[in-house]
């Protein structure tokens, strides 16, 4: 309608309606946050699917399958774990998940970047094992590794653990996680949290005595905990003592109780030493390790121990091999000899975590000079070693040993890097996973596998249905610990072409 000065009428407005304007605000804004959330995601905290930064340093902490590496030298393999992966997919057959939990992105207390990557060649060889259908293990549900990292010292453990926790449903479950690196107050912790939410566990390396808990079934390992190196031990030197008048031994201990590795060595040690009867030198030579003042620490041990008149037969050092390292850099430095015989249990492969021995480095060098003037002997309780094979398996039967060592040359050179037992442990822990899996889905490939159903047969691997591994036999007990594994007793040597070389198997 038109006015009488011929302007037009403006239309009038509704009301307002403020609650329809506030929600498409909302809506609004939330889109655009959620877009903004999802691009700071992609650009700045995501390292890859799956794998986020985390912490203080922004480390890349999560579960891979295999396409994120962690570190360069996980590369080689991480693409062969990541090919045998989408092998799994092309397969078109059921499949469930490992998860393999090891910090992969290394602080200056981890295990070294070798140790690792020994272990995930094993855990791998063991998947391409199980899915061959021509391994013996059947083939069904296929199998895929998942390598998940909880950073330095395992301190992102928890993060880690939901995302872990949180993959144990659907149509392709994660039904079990192995591996945990070493043992300390944070793999403790994300031990703990993983059986409070009742997914199973096979730890590959870790030997502290306080993971296992009888009462609360979940925690399973491939090898021998420190009760059983110290008990080994123990016998070995009581024997050493009945021969010869006079064996007098002192032991050094790391009185760090943070280190559960170190706290269980010495627990266990004093326990065995009653039940064998061994008799100690009164004076002990201890030290707090992961502190300031260690080398100070470790130098006031060497002038104790190799000022004295006359030297101890034996020296059971209970603590890490980085901290033996550090003893006997400050033996040669007291520009006396110490010949001296150390004893000690599995860490003592510590020693080269931070000198690889596959690298002639100067370090490594002078460390080695190092060694060669103090005049210490090494001996240690392995967690496996491959020249013990035909002790842990007499008479050649069932020794899956020789298997293994071929599959390794052929996927990774030479058998040199299976010395230390990583490799070898690494390879044990998923097989035993691997076979609860299959015992599962029964033989017919159908029945119900989910991580309940997985703990419940890594209950029934022992006595004539023990497993055997490449690193021996594993028959767990009702604590979840392997019952009577045989432990190589090893002398490490600086300048031998056999660095690691084998004596003879122990027994607890």
């Amino acid at each position: 309608m038109n006015g009488a000065d011929g302007d037009v009428l403006p239309v009038p407005r509704p009301a307002p309606r403020w609650k329809l304007r506030t929600a498409l605000a909302l809506a609004v804004v939330a889109a655009l946050v959620a877009g903004g959330l999802k691009a700071y995601d992609e650009w700045f905290v995501q390292c890859a699917d799956g794998v986020r930064k985390r912490g203080p340093d922004d480390e890349c902490i999560g579960v891979t399958d295999g396409a994120h590496h962690f570190d360069k030298s996980l590369k080689g393999v991480m693409e062969r774990i990541e090919e045998a992966n989408k092998e799994v997919e092309k397969s078109k057959k059921p499949w469930v998940s490992i998860g393999y939990v090891e910090p992969m992105t290394l602080g200056p207390g981890d295990k070294g970047r070798d140790s690792i990557r020994q272990e995930l060649e094993g855990a791998y060889l063991a998947q391409r094992e199980l899915n061959d259908p021509s391994g013996g293990h059947g083939d069904t549900p296929q199998i895929k590794l998942l390598p998940a990292n909880p950073g330095r010292g395992s301190g992102q453990w928890a993060p880690l653990v939901d995302q872990l926790a949180g993959m144990t449903d659907g149509k392709h479950p994660m039904v079990a996680v192995a591996g945990f690196g070493q043992s300390l107050h944070t793999t403790k912790k994300a031990v703990e949290e993983l059986r409070k939410r009742k997914v199973p566990m096979v730890g590959s390396t870790v030997t502290a005595d306080q993971l296992s808990d009888p009462e609360r079934l979940g925690f399973f390992r491939a090898v021998a905990p420190n009760s059983d190196q110290t008990s080994a031990m123990a016998k070995y030197l009581k024997g050493l003592q009945r021969g010869k008048k006079d064996f007098r031994i002192q032991v050094i201990k790391d009185r760090n109780a943070d280190d559960i590795y170190s706290a269980s060595l010495l627990r266990g040690f004093d326990k065995a030493v009653k039940k064998a009867g061994l008799e100690l030198d009164t004076i002990d030579l201890p030290f707090v390790s992961r502190g300031e003042a260690v080398p100070n620490s470790l130098e006031a041990v060497a002038d104790k121990l190799c000022g004295q008149p006359e030297l101890p037969d034996a020296v059971y050092f209970a603590g890490r091999g980085r901290d033996m390292k550090g003893f006997i850099e400050s033996a040669a430095a007291t520009g006396r000899p110490c010949p001296v015989t150390v004893y000690s249990a599995d860490d003592t492969i510590g020693l080269f975590f931070d000198i690889p021995w596959r690298k002639k480095t100067n370090e490594y060098e002078k460390f080695l000079k190092s060694w060669e003037r103090s005049e210490i002997r090494i001996k240690y309780t392995a967690l496996a070693h491959p020249d013990a094979s035909p002790d842990v398996y007499p008479g050649g039967k069932a020794n899956p040993f020789d298997a293994f060592r071929d599959a390794y040359a052929e996927r990774f050179g030479g058998v040199r890097d299976l010395l230390n037992g990583q490799a070898m442990l690494g390879h044990d822990a998923v097989l035993a996973v691997g076979t609860a899996i299959r015992d599962a889905a029964g033989q017919d490939g159908r029945g119900k596998v989910n991580k309940d159903s997985v703990r419940e047969l890594l209950v029934q691997i022992n006595g004539r249905h023990a497993l055997a591994g490449a690193s021996g036999k594993i028959d767990f007990d009702d604590a979840g610990n392997p019952r009577n594994k045989p432990q190589p007793l090893v002398e490490l040597r600086p300048r031998t072409r056999d660095e690691h070389e084998y004596l003879r198997v122990l027994t607890p």
